[in-house]
């Protein structure tokens, strides 16, 4: 129960700060970006 949640909640997060990142950065960055945030939520 306890993962599913953070799971819920760690993918608002991403999404929105994904949208953020990708109007700072040039596009090739995006990708990397998005995996980095993701490793490191599910990491913490």
């Amino acid at each position: 129960m306890k993962r599913a949640r953070i799971q819920r909640t760690s993918v608002k997060i991403i999404s929105t700060s994904c949208a953020n990142m990708i109007f700072y950065l040039p596009k090739s960055q995006n990708v990397t970006v998005k995996r980095k945030t993701v490793y490191d939520l599910f990491k913490a």
